[in-house]
């Protein structure tokens, strides 16, 4: 079985489990008090009504070049990619947490890349106050459904992304934006900005090597460049169904391969 069958496997696994798994609270964010980490996975957040856009994204990057030189720009155009298999978010009781996972291209599965970021935990939202994405109407002082008082704050520590297959060889350092903690990531429900789903959303700029600079990015002046996390979040582990489903699917692919 390939790595990246068992990817595949592991991507149907978390589909199972957004629909099995009943939304959760933002109390469940306050793993670091219990005697356990928590684990959430992590998938794109596409919009709904109560941002009324079009995103469909786990991170926007929008710098890589198009083949002619100009740069992608565009949810269509190369610029978003998704977790495949679902990213994980791991919060830990000391208030640290990790996202990791590797991202793909929505135009090309070539274009791909691990992603390992570090956050910590801090006392509410930074300087720059709520990053508040959604449409007015969707916040609880006009009367919608989303209630800002209830999110978690986390400051991104470190973070690298690293090239896979036609990114080989490109890296990048990722640090929180703006800085000074002025719009740390943002956890809860509504918090991704794009829906009214448990999520995270983070801004933050990235430092490439000489590697994407000379082939692949776009260079606005600089070697820094900036992007965006915006996913949707659902805990794990996995409900007993889900377990069964995932271990059908493998054991249907063994089958397989014992016929051939």
């Amino acid at each position: 079985m390939t790595n990246r069958f068992l990817a595949k496997l592991a991507s149907a696994a978390a589909i199972v489990s957004t629909i099995a798994i009943a939304p959760a609270s933002a109390s469940i964010l306050h793993a670091y008090s219990e005697e356990h980490s928590k684990s959430f996975f992590a998938t794109s957040a596409v919009s709904d009504d109560l941002h009324g856009g079009n995103s469909n994204h786990s991170v926007w990057m929008p710098f890589f070049k198009n083949t002619n030189g100009s740069p992608l720009r565009g949810e269509a155009k190369g610029s978003a990619f998704h977790f495949d298999p679902a990213g994980v978010l791991t919060v830990n009781k000391d208030g640290h947490a990790t996202l990791t996972g590797e991202i793909v291209s929505h135009v090309d599965d070539q274009f791909r890349a691990t992603v390992d970021l570090k956050f910590r935990l801090r006392e509410g939202p930074g300087t720059g106050g709520l990053k508040k994405e959604l449409k007015s109407s969707a916040y609880v002082n006009k009367g919608g459904p989303i209630d800002p008082s209830s999110w978690s704050y986390f400051d991104l520590v470190s973070g690298k992304i690293v090239g896979e297959d036609e990114l080989d060889g490109v890296s990048f350092d990722l640090k929180q934006r703006p800085h000074n903690s002025v719009f740390p990531a943002q956890v809860g429900l509504g918090a991704n900005g794009k829906n009214g789903n448990l999520g995270l959303a983070v801004w933050f700029y990235l430092t490439a090597n000489d590697e994407c600079v000379a082939q692949l990015c776009h260079v606005f002046g600089s070697k820094t460049y900036y992007g965006d996390f915006n996913l949707d979040l659902v805990e794990t582990p996995l409900p007993a169904g889900a377990l069964l489903f995932l271990t059908g699917l493998t054991g249907f692919s063994f089958a397989r391969r014992a016929r051939r």
